[in-house]
């Protein structure tokens, strides 16, 4: 049953910002894709890159020179590595990176954008807002465990794409759990149960009169 009551602007507001991040976000998977059709036809320069990759690597401070004994260093540190006139497999390796979370939040938007309409709507416990979460959950959990170690696997064949550098050593971050994505899709679990019962208890009071 849609409630005739008007829905806050809170809830109006959300519901536009969704919908512009949404946009922004396909608009930007269109550059992407687009920008990689560019690099191919170009032999690796991208639209989205031109000319010069810069890639985060990991630098070991070994090679570095000794440091003064009251000043502590990792053992190895963020770094950037510019490569000028990229192949199409280290620009590939790129744009590739950043396809995965942008699907994520893509997928993520839509998911919230649809609860946020169905609240407009007056009807925010039906088992179409339940079903959203919980596919919300699956995404954020699943999808940003896989995304994070698409990215490790795309870090390392970045790091075997790269010439030599004989001077210092360099590697790749480690895999790391997303935390953020797994709190996320529990938060969205969680909140999928509370839209069950309240759908439950609607259908209950529904029965009754």
């Amino acid at each position: 049953m849609v409630s005739p009551v008007r829905p806050s602007t809170a809830v109006r507001a959300a519901f536009v910002l969704v919908t512009g991040l949404l946009a922004l976000a396909v608009v930007f998977g269109v550059v992407a894709l687009v920008s990689i059709g560019i690099g191919l036809v170009r032999g690796g320069e991208s639209l989205l890159y031109g000319d010069t990759l810069r890639i985060p690597m990991q630098v070991s401070t070994e090679k570095l020179g000794p440091v003064p004994d009251d000043l502590s260093v990792q053992s190895w540190v963020g770094a950037t590595v510019e490569v000028h006139d990229p192949t199409v497999r280290q620009m590939l390796l790129q744009s590739v990176s950043g396809i995965g979370p942008l699907l994520v939040f893509i997928g993520a938007m839509w998911l919230v954008r649809g609860v946020l309409r169905s609240v407009m709507r007056g009807d925010p416990f039906g088992p179409g807002n339940v079903r959203r979460l919980r596919n919300l959950g699956l995404l954020l959990a699943v999808g940003g465990s896989l995304v994070e170690l698409l990215d490790y696997s795309l870090r390392q064949a970045m790091f075997e794409a790269l010439p030599p550098t004989p001077l210092v050593d360099l590697g790749v971050e480690g895999a790391s759990l997303p935390v953020g994505a797994l709190l996320g899709g529990l938060a969205a679990f969680v909140l999928s149960a509370v839209f069950a019962y309240g759908a439950q208890l609607r259908e209950d009071v529904e029965g009754t009169i």
